[in-house]
């Protein structure tokens, strides 16, 4: 819907890169007297006289240029929470301050977002000073015209008197009615029309984020699945979309060229304290999601004020973060994510207020009795830097496609009944660096002693950390696709084996069910990753010409592979026969048993290996009804598929008799029309194809010679790549597995090196002995480029050797990060497999140490930016 529009990557940049500060705070001392038992200080801005003592010594102005100067040197691409009054009694004198706040940082810095914060509290003193409602609120509406204030009665909950979670404070029933502070029911028309006055307002200063706070609890009752604050709380998106509709339709017909920059407007993104709200048809209400980073006690670096927090996934109960949770969609922009971005920051929703402050908590919203930020500006200055470098990194590191994002603090209000602000700015003559205990420099802060206005000094820091001083490493990292790329991916996904990607928009496995199930990227590369069953969508009637129930397809055993041309499906069933799908598109398919009369004509039964290498030719190892003996067959097309027997041709067209042709037991590979294959007694072969129905035995005498010379054994998969043919092996007496090489060099003559032993004497420059290294299972692949051999240890792990000059004989060795635990039943293949240079995938049945419900995922490595390995997360867990 919306014309102006924001790419992710545009978006990321400014969430990476954002600092939330109040742009308009007067930066004047406040009385801590309580009136009419109301604490709501941030109300009680006074109309200022010209005799005011702080204006008169200059000092309000001084504190804002000093604000001013720090966080535009800290060079942010957006500013958060930049305004927005909780509660004010002057609503034309805030907003006269805010429009030329705006004006002020949009002049210096014209690229610049600034956000707005639209609470989630009202008060008719807020709303008289409102004045009338302007007409265009009721135009928005198609309302007529009428000359009246904003009324509190009609935005209330009808249940707000005795409903907790719709007012506010402990004094709500003490206070006059025109201070009393309520919840707005989004549903109500008055509501809505407050929201898209206070959001209009906003965008005519040059705002071009809005946070809505906390959405759930403005929208619904108990019943749906809410975000960080109110986890029951209703998240339909319609009453929401009716605001956020005008806004985005008002926000398209402002410019982006006027020279005064506040008038500009390049696009609008709409944020809210929640993990997403999304409609029938996928489209997600905000452009990106906010929430509490929840930091959880580790009970380190423990001091008068507390000890050290980590930041973690919590996924349950009052304490979740938006970790995980952050919904998928089509974002208003118009492209899809599996998960929004997200910007999760620390909260100061508590009050500090009891005799525990700095002691251990089992409340993780309240770290050591505080309240999050209360919590961090309490630890001493360079825990304070470290812990920003740590949480900036350690967000990414829990979502890992990095477009979650930690919102770092430049100025707010510590605990409120303080009346303290967290300003980050480095120290001043009005910002003197915090007080401390025994005034230790940069020591713990003096939590009684704490000024109204002083420097807590993270300017320099926040400044390196957006310059890119401290980036992460590149390495290898664990991804698990199906949580992060799959648009509302099923709590149990049941992957069990054989991940297989089909072009660019498919991905399918056989699933613990026994059945095919995949992934389809759809509406291709702007679309997204969803979930669909070839096995269930071939028996419905309105997606196939020719349905088969469920009970009638043949549940997968193993191998499941795809046509060369991405047109069919086919797999070994449990029956022995072969089996698939017609792929008519992404969501149609057509079940077929794949010419079972030409496996009982040949007594035989499908085994294992099944490979599609062109499209004219299948293969797949078979057990003799008979002899008992397991041999290559396949098909070939002429017109029609008809079966091949390679032996049995080779013995008639080649006079190469079939009991000298030994007996066929796994790695069957095809390459450059050489079909080889492992046997029985540890050596290779392969046949010669020579035309459609020819077959030339080639007993690779000159490759198993090396085996012989080296007293070694082929016992595991193989893996092609050039003039290389890489194979696990057992040596001599030991029968210890590694990884070896057999290198054709011409007239059949092999060459040979190990990857296992290269690692050991050369490791290009950091050898390791073999016996360290995990020893292979069965499965190897090989990168494109060849550099990368990888394969699944005996202990279900995934490592690798490197060949970093492409020499192709000084390997190092890499184990992979190790919560991966791959697939190991017998005859599975094709689940380790390269996308790209950088890119591994496999198939994960469970997860190391993991809850069971991280059972049964897609998951790759990829070589990037590693956010887990940076420095900085060792230092503070």
């Amino acid at each position: 819907m919306a014309i102006k529009k924001i790419t992710k990557e545009q978006l990321n940049s400014y969430l990476s890169h954002s600092v939330s500060c109040d742009i308009t705070e007067f930066l004047k001392p406040y009385s801590f007297t309580i009136t009419n038992g109301h604490n709501g200080w941030n109300s009680l801005y006074p109309d200022w006289e010209s005799n005011d003592p702080e204006i008169v010594n200059g000092n309000i102005l001084a504190r804002w240029v000093d604000l001013m100067r720090g966080i535009i040197d800290i060079n942010p691409k957006m500013i958060c929470s930049a305004m927005g009054a909780w509660q004010c009694r002057h609503w034309d004198s805030y907003v006269n301050r805010a429009r030329i706040n705006s004006l002020i940082y949009k002049i210096i810095k014209p690229s610049i977002v600034l956000q707005a914060m639209c609470f989630e509290i009202i008060d008719q003193s807020t709303l008289n000073g409102v004045g009338f409602i302007p007409s265009w609120v009721f135009s928005a509406f198609n309302l007529p015209y009428v000359q009246r204030r904003f009324d509190v009665h009609s935005m209330r909950w009808d249940d707000a008197y005795s409903n907790t979670d719709h007012h506010w404070y402990e004094n709500f029933y003490t206070e006059p009615f025109i201070l009393k502070a309520f919840v707005p029911n989004i549903r109500k028309l008055e509501t809505q029309m407050w929201f898209y006055y206070l959001g209009r307002t906003y965008i005519d200063m040059g705002c071009e984020s809005l946070n809505f706070c906390r959405v759930e609890m403005m929208n619904g009752e108990p019943g749906g699945q809410g975000g960080p604050y109110y986890p029951d709380y209703d998240t339909n998106p319609y009453w929401w979309n009716i605001v956020f509709n005008k806004l985005r339709a008002y926000a398209d017909t402002k410019p982006t060229n006027s020279v005064i920059p506040t008038e500009n407007i390049r696009f609008l993104l709409i944020t809210g304290w929640t993990n997403g709200m999304v409609d029938g048809n996928d489209n997600l209400a905000f452009d990106f999601h906010s929430g509490p980073i929840r930091p959880k006690q580790n009970g380190l670096d423990l001091n008068i004020n507390g000890g050290g927090c980590s930041i973690v996934a919590i996924d349950s109960g009052l304490c979740k973060n938006v970790f995980n949770l952050s919904k998928g969609g089509r974002t208003p922009s118009g492209w899809w994510c599996a998960h929004a971005p997200a910007h999760i920051g620390l909260d100061n929703t508590t009050e500090e207020y009891d005799i525990w402050a700095g002691t251990q908590s089992s409340n993780c919203m309240t770290p050591y009795h505080w309240d999050e930020l209360s919590w961090y500006a309490m630890q001493k200055k360079s825990y304070r830097d470290n812990w920003l470098v740590y949480a900036y990194n350690k967000t990414k590191c829990l979502n890992k496609d990095a477009s979650f994002f930690f919102s770092i603090l430049g100025n707010t209000v510590i605990a409120q009944n303080y009346h303290r602000r967290y300003i980050a700015i480095n120290p001043t003559s009005l910002f003197p660096p915090v007080n401390t205990i025994n005034n230790i420099p940069n020591g713990i802060p003096n939590r009684q002693t704490v000024q109204q206005f002083a420097s807590w000094g993270q300017q320099s820091i926040i400044k390196q950390i957006f310059a890119g001083w401290y980036p992460s490493p590149y390495g290898w990292v664990m991804h698990n696709f199906t949580n992060e790329e799959v648009l509302n991916a099923p709590s149990f996904p049941n992957v069990l084996s054989d991940v297989i990607f089909v072009g660019t928009d498919k991905a399918y496995y056989i699933g613990t069910d026994y059945r095919i199930h995949g992934y389809i990227k759809d509406n291709g590369t702007i679309g997204v990753w969803r979930t669909v069953s070839p096995s269930h969508a071939a028996t419905n009637s309105q997606l196939t010409n020719n349905p088969t129930p469920i009970g009638a397809q043949a549940y997968a055993k193993s191998c499941l592979v795809a046509k060369p041309d991405g047109s069919q499906l086919m797999y070994i069933g449990y029956d022995g026969r072969l089996h698939g799908f017609f792929i008519n598109n992404v969501w149609s398919y057509t079940y077929f048993d794949f010419y079972p009369q030409v496996l009982s004509q040949n007594n035989i039964t499908a085994y294992s290996d099944l490979i599609w290498p062109e499209n004219n030719r299948i293969y797949y190892i078979a057990r003799q009804a008979n002899s008992g003996q397991y041999r290559i067959y396949g098909f070939v097309w002429d017109g029609t598929w008809f079966g091949v027997y390679p032996a049995y041709a080779a013995s008639v067209y080649y006079g190469q008799t079939i009991i000298n042709q030994p007996q066929s037991l796994g790695a069957l590979a095809f390459r450059n029309n050489r079909l080889f294959y492992r046997s029985g007694n540890g050596f290779l072969y392969m046949y010669n194809v020579t035309g459609l129905w020819h077959y030339w035995f080639n007993d690779m005498a000159g490759a198993n010679l090396k085996l012989i010379q080296q007293n070694i054994r082929v016992v595991g998969d193989i893996a092609l790549h050039n003039n290389r043919i890489y194979y696990v092996a057992a040596e001599g007496m030991t029968l210890q597995k590694r990884i070896h090489c057999l290198i054709e060099t011409g007239n059949g003559t092999f060459d040979t090196v190990s990857p296992s032993w290269s690692a050991q004497f050369y490791g290009n420059g950091y050898p390791i002995p073999v016996i360290q290294q995990m020893q292979p299972g069965k499965e190897l692949s090989v990168s494109p480029d060849g550099k990368r051999i990888a394969y699944i240890g005996i202990d279900n792990k995934v490592y690798y050797y490197i060949d970093p000059q492409g020499s192709g004989w000084n390997f190092a060795y890499v184990p992979m990060p190790n919560q991966i635990a791959a697939v190991t039943a017998p005859a599975i293949k094709n689940s380790l497999r390269f996308q790209d240079n950088e890119t591994l995938f496999c198939a994960a049945p469970f997860v190391i140490g993991g809850p069971i419900k991280s059972m049964g995922r897609i998951c790759y490595f990829k070589f990037e930016r590693a956010y887990c390995k940076h420095p900085s997360i060792n230092l503070i867990e």
